[in-house]
């Protein structure tokens, strides 16, 4: 279970495919903001109402002062003979 730096979370079976690219992109230098990830795990026990994964994404979000976006992405969405890019929920400017 792991909530990760936006620039540490390179598993893509733990993060998704959007995540992954995102933190190769952050290591090769490309203008990225920053942000963190949540796991697979972390979103599912968020879902599960785990006081102790609500408590510690509140701790991280309390510290952020400037306007988020939130994108969901899935486990293998992405493969290199199909791509659901667009197909889930992206919010943004989020305080």
């Amino acid at each position: 279970m792991k909530i990760s730096n936006l620039k540490d979370a390179f598993d893509e079976k733990e993060f998704g495919g959007k995540a992954s690219s995102l933190a190769n992109g952050l290591k090769h230098g490309l203008n990225i903001p920053g942000g963190f990830a949540l796991s697979y795990q972390v979103v599912q026990n968020f879902l599960k109402h785990d006081s102790q994964v609500i408590n510690e994404i509140k701790s991280i979000y309390e510290q952020i002062d400037y306007p988020l976006a939130v994108r969901s992405s899935a486990i293998g969405e992405d493969s290199n003979a199909a791509s659901f890019a667009g197909q889930y929920l992206t919010i943004v400017n989020i305080t």
